[in-house]
């Protein structure tokens, strides 16, 4: 009688598991490390990309409302007053202690209306609608620019928003935050200065961040870099014109027009 055995297969043993295992777990590891590397470095450069849009659209809201106004007034010139309702903090200090002006009051020239006509048969006619003049002998309307909270109200140290208040040359109010993206850890996040050497030339500072805590990440921190854009923007006042008679006063820009 022949015995043929028994045929025995061949497993795999309890070490070689845990080493597949330790293998698999390395590679997923590094996988999901790598994943999770450019997940953050995507949120960063978004979030560039949104400081950057929210610094360049307040300076160019400030630029616009600015180039129509006679004066550009700060709070350190005894004409600059509050806008209605709304406390008068619009000052902090900086790191090293120097003052900074954290808001600014644009005065229009009056905005005149003026009757119509035309001429026909060298006969003058009334016109409809009117012609509305600036008469930058008088004070018009007056619109504000300050670091506030969520509400509006100054919040010179640490607001996170920029806000607009006041009533444009044509009479409308306005009262709006223009963005929501200060940091709240700098002192000069938003500035307002005047150049010595342009006498109806205003200067300002904005300064948007954008933050993301991403897979409850800080998409800020050091190893990722700084989500922040700087714009310093200047506009001169078009509508304060004095040529030569033009003079600074204090905080803000006088002229005695031609």
């Amino acid at each position: 009688m022949k015995n043929y055995g028994t045929k025995r297969n061949r497993a795999y043993t309890l070490v070689e598991l845990m080493v597949a295992l330790v293998c698999v777990g390395l590679i997923l590891g590094s996988v999901i490390q790598y994943y999770m590397l450019v997940l953050q470095t995507t949120y960063r450069s978004q979030n560039i990309m949104l400081s950057s849009a929210d610094a360049s659209t307040a300076t160019a809201t400030i630029i616009d409302a600015a180039r129509e106004a006679r004066l550009a007034i700060l709070p350190n010139d005894g004409q600059f007053t509050a806008p209605p309702g709304v406390s008068n903090s619009f000052t902090t200090t900086d790191t090293a202690g120097a003052t900074v002006y954290t808001g600014m009051m644009l005065q229009y020239p009056k905005h005149t209306e003026q009757p119509g006509f035309r001429v026909e048969g060298g006969t003058s006619a009334s016109e409809t609608p009117p012609t509305f003049v600036f008469n930058r002998t008088e004070i018009g309307n007056s619109i504000w620019f300050y670091r506030s909270d969520a509400g509006g109200v100054p919040n010179p140290s640490s607001g996170q928003y920029l806000w607009e208040k006041g009533t444009d040359p044509d009479g409308t109010a306005i009262n709006r935050y223009v963005i929501k993206t200060l940091p709240n850890n700098s002192p000069t996040a938003l500035q307002f200065e005047n150049v010595l050497e342009l006498t109806r030339e205003i200067q300002f500072k904005v300064v948007s961040r954008f933050q993301s805590t991403a897979a409850g990440r800080d998409t800020n921190e050091t190893g990722f870099g700084n989500n922040m854009t700087a714009i310093t923007g200047q506009c001169v006042l078009q509508r304060n014109s004095g040529g030569s008679a033009a003079s600074t006063t204090n905080g803000h820009w006088t002229a005695t027009p031609n």
